[in-house]
């Protein structure tokens, strides 16, 4: 009997695999219902569980809005104000979207370029201010990395972005922890 051939050994270097990223560590809600102030920055709402990246803000929770450690349809209500022109895109609807419970509902406020041009026009604001309005407050010598706007909005912007992930998309803040601010919009829309 012949004996078997031995089997020829590679001679290329096994590389190491990629790293795995660790499973992140999921949230639980132990109140009900939950309702998200995202990017709050050192403004905090009362019965909302305020949430920031930045932690010197001292939010409730430490979170980056784009990759939220809360589970599948968790979340009641989200008020976005003033986050997803900081963005380089509007990806972040699809993340609140996941979150949102079904018949939950987002709300978000920007600001919206042609009331900030029509205010400069006609002399309600001045040109700085404008500028911070369009491409954010680094003008006033803030942080580029958290306060530098990277899109712009109209109402019906924002509106078409939002329909691509929710229903009953409407310009409204029925629900917000405050009342809209001059030259921003602000537009709502639920989960189905």
């Amino acid at each position: 009997m012949k004996p078997k051939p031995k089997p020829k050994l590679s001679t290329k270097r096994l590389t190491a695999l990629p790293p795995v990223e660790p499973l992140r560590e999921m949230v639980e809600f132990k109140t009900s219902p939950v309702w998200l102030n995202l990017g709050s920055g050192s403004t905090r709402y009362e019965g909302w569980l305020n949430v920031d990246v930045r932690s010197e803000v001292n939010p409730d929770h430490v979170a980056d809005v784009v990759d939220l450690p809360f589970r599948d349809e968790s979340v009641d209500l989200i008020y976005a104000s003033h986050i997803l022109e900081h963005m380089k895109d509007c990806r972040p609807l699809e993340e609140w979207h996941r979150v949102l419970k079904i018949g939950g509902r987002l709300i978000v406020a920007v600001p919206d370029i042609l009331q900030a041009a029509a205010f400069l026009d006609a002399g309600i604001w001045d040109a700085k201010y404008f500028q911070a309005n369009v491409y954010g407050s680094q003008v006033y010598g803030h942080d580029q990395k958290y306060f530098t706007h990277h899109q712009a909005f109209t109402s019906k912007l924002l509106i078409a972005e939002m329909t691509r992930y929710f229903t009953a998309v409407a310009l409204g803040c029925d629900g917000t922890p405050r009342q809209p601010c001059y030259g921003e919009v602000v537009v709502q829309g639920t989960k189905n």
